[in-house]
């Protein structure tokens, strides 16, 4: 998984915040456009699935401690996803 700009946020240590990354929907519908769903099957330690917003099946993946913007990539080039 590659980030992309705006997809986190940056503390004023230029660290990674664990309140905001990488977006994921569990809608199957709501990815389409974006090249089909697919199942986490592993998430690596040192990333969590978080809810965001009104819209319950809109998640992000961030995340679990303050972290350089590499080691957070480099985390969600670890995890394993399985096409649905």
């Amino acid at each position: 998984m590659t980030l992309k700009n705006g997809e986190y946020r940056l503390d004023s240590n230029n660290l990674v915040k664990t309140t905001h990354g990488l977006s994921v929907n569990a809608d199957p519908n709501a990815v389409a456009k974006f090249g089909g769903a697919y199942k986490i099957q592993s998430l690596p330690n040192g990333l969590k699935v978080i809810q965001r917003g009104q819209n319950l099946l809109h998640f992000e993946i961030v995340p679990q401690y303050a972290m350089t913007l590499e080691q957070y990539q480099s985390l969600l080039y670890q995890v394993v996803l399985v096409k649905i």
